[in-house]
This record gives C-alpha cells, structure tokens and sequence, in this order.
C-alpha cells in the first residue's frame, strides 16, 4: 500500500508532497540535486544517489516529504524518513514510528535539507504536514544542523508533539551533546604533517611511506570498483576469523552505500594487509560539493597492532588532501585516533517527537502492511496467539476500512 506522490495540507504558500515510490524519487533528481548545492548544512547522507540506492533496496520502508515554493514551483527543503513497525503492549497494536532515511546508508548523521532563504517558512510547513500523517513517534539521533533541528522540534510542539533531547540544547536537563573529531585540511600532507601531528608520528608515516611498509610490513591499498568485491569478501572472512559479528553486521549493512559510492568515484576505502591478509580498513564516503571526507566504518580491530590507526588515519587524511577535500571527518568514531594538534569538534543533537493521537487511523500508516506482516509472522513463530490476533484485527479492519 502506498501513499504515492500527494499533497499533504497545502496552503497559497508552500505546496508540501509525500513521495514514496522510487520512479517519483527519479524524478527528484534535477531539484534535489539543486537543493543539496544551495544548502549549507547539507551532508553526504542526504545525497540523493546515496540515498536512492537505499531506497531501490528497501521499497516501503521510506518516504520522503518535500517541500516547494508555491510562487515557482522550486523545492526548498526535503525530509528523508525511514519506517518502522512498533508493537504497543498497552494499545495492543501496531504503531508506525519514524526514522532517519540515513539509517539505511549506514548514515552516521541525521537531517534534513533546507533553501536558507526559505527555511523558517518550510520547517513550519513540514511540522504541519508530520501532524496529517499517520506515526507515533519521530526520531533524528547525531544531527549536526543545530539550530534547523532545534527549530524543527519548536514546531513539532507547537503542533501538541511531546519533544525530548536526548542530546539536548545546552542548559536542558539533559544537556549532553555528542560530537565528532572534525580536522580542518591544508592544501598538501607535508604541510599536515608538519603542523597537525607530532614529529614522533609525521616521521613514523614518513618513513612507511618510504620503504612501502609498516607495523608488521603493512601495506595498503586503496578499494577501487575492479578490487571492491574481493576487497569487500576479505574483510569479511578477517572479521568472521575474529569472530565480531557486530562489525560483521555494520560492513553488510553499508555494503550497498560502499557500492553505490565506488561506482561513482566517492568511496575512499584504504585497506592494510599483511601477509596478503586485511588486518583493518576505514570506510570513508567523499563529498566534493561540500568538500568533506567522512568516515563511516572503522574495521580495526581491538587485536591491531597500535601503530596501524594512526597510519591508516593518516593515509586517509592524505588521500582526503589529494581529492582537495576542506575537512576530514572522523564521524563518531574518533575516540582513538591520532592526536591532531588542531582540532575542531562537530555538535550534534539528537530529537526525539512523540505523539498520542486519539484517532488510530493516525497511529498506523498503511505503507507499513508490509513491515506489519512481518511483525504477525514474528508472533507466529514465538507461539504469541494474543498478539498476532490483536495485529491481524487491526489489519483486517484498516482494509475493510479502505473498501
């Protein structure tokens, strides 16, 4: 079931339209694109080819509410979601809640694009349109657009949203912000080197650089489209030897982003090998329009020699430095890297809306049947009868609803 591309509330203002089918993306493209250059506070994980890879992956488990002028027709902000199916034990009901649409690139922000000239006008109108759809609860963790999300939340409560920072503005009761390791880049790695490290580090990379080896003769390589899918089953088989299935399930997770981005010349993914085995790799997608690297993966494991973060690190900022990227960001990841002199930290708030609509039909959204479905076979298979009637009622008499 879908929604397909409608209005949602429009005014003489704004004309506010939720898409969620792939080919109504497609034809986003032009404007997205356009959007994404004029504003400042984008990021990597709100591209549009990073996101429609994901999207194609994943049919009914997004949508994407957009916002255009009603002068000119021009797109002037963007929200991205992703769906997901909650079980209420007090309702005894499914519930739609709402995520960011990056949590399907493994996206290490959150956000939204907004035209700076028009954004008061259009995060009203977004908040508007979030009240006339069906969810109960709205989440957009690490988003570094700071005032557009603070905001944003000041809408969604004026529309009756109970707001909660989980990292909150500063002076909150739960003021505790999370930030990234952000490092400022000169024009060339010897200049890097001879400012932003220590001289202990900068001649230890020299050398290696030098003689083509490292901790244990390291080398490394750089992932490229031809090399990706060995590359890729290589670190799987090092992550399987090491027995972590969590990192084994965030590189499966960003595979289709790592793909997406290898085919179109943004992925920087430097692996170390030794002995013709991967001993670690970090995973980096590559922004030209706003000139920033970005981590998104770290594969070294804890068992690393203590050397090979630092010269991976430093191989990544170099070759950041060669594609005349501004900054290099570690992401959320960067609590054990190298200890750069000149460092900037990247705040980040994370939103949490809730709501309690008295009418279900505002608690569920039918886009979800799929998701739905799953959720009854789950009850199914756990011997849970009560649940899985109570969810097969609920979806029975939304369609007979609908007749």
């Amino acid at each position: 079931m879908t929604h397909h591309a409608t209005d949602i509330r429009p005014d003489a203002g704004t004309k506010t339209i939720l898409v969620d089918q792939l080919q109504d993306f497609d034809a986003l493209r032009s404007d997205w694109s356009a959007l994404y250059l004029r504003d400042p506070d984008a990021h990597v994980f709100l591209d549009w080819s990073v996101l429609r890879r994901a999207f194609a992956d994943h049919p009914s488990r997004w949508s994407v509410i957009i916002v255009r002028s009603g002068a000119d027709d021009t797109l002037i902000a963007a929200l991205p979601l992703k769906y997901r199916v909650h079980w209420s034990q007090s309702k005894s009901e499914l519930q739609t809640q709402l995520e960011p649409a990056s949590d399907l690139v493994a996206g290490v922000y959150s956000g939204l694009l907004c035209d700076p000239q028009h954004e008061a006008s259009a995060l009203a109108q977004l908040a508007r349109s979030l009240a006339h759809i069906p969810w109960v609860q709205l989440a957009l963790p690490y988003c570094p657009q700071l005032e557009r999300l603070q905001a944003f939340g000041d809408h969604l409560a004026a529309h009756g949203c109970q707001i909660e920072w989980t990292s909150g503005p500063s002076g909150s009761r739960r003021s505790k912000r999370t930030s990234s390791k952000v490092v400022l880049l000169p024009e060339t790695m010897a200049d890097f080197l001879e400012t932003q490290v220590s001289p202990e580090q900068a001649d230890d990379y020299r050398l290696w650089k030098a003689d083509a080896e490292g901790p244990g003769d390291t080398t490394i390589t750089t992932t490229n489209p031809a090399s990706l899918s060995a590359d890729m089953a290589a670190l799987q088989t090092m992550l399987d030897a090491l027995d972590d299935s969590r990192l084994a399930k965030k590189l499966k997770a960003a595979q289709p982003s790592i793909e997406t981005a290898a085919s179109r010349s943004r992925l920087i993914l430097p692996v170390a090998w030794a002995e013709h085995r991967p001993v670690g790799a970090l995973v980096h997608l590559h922004d030209p329009v706003q000139g920033t690297l970005t981590r998104i993966l770290d594969l070294i494991p804890e068992t690393a020699e203590p050397a090979l973060r630092p010269l991976l690190t430093l191989f990544s900022i170099e070759a950041a430095i060669e594609t005349e990227c501004l900054i290099y960001d570690c992401g959320r990841i960067s609590k054990k890297d190298i200890a750069v002199k000149i460092v900037h930290r990247e705040k980040s708030l994370s939103l949490v809306a809730r709501r309690a609509p008295a009418d279900p039909t505002l608690r569920f959204d039918p886009l979800c049947t799929g998701l739905a479905l799953q959720r009854v076979q789950s009850f199914v298979e756990a011997d849970k009868k009560t649940a899985a009637l109570a969810a097969c009622a609920q979806l029975t008499g939304l369609f007979c609803g609908q007749q």
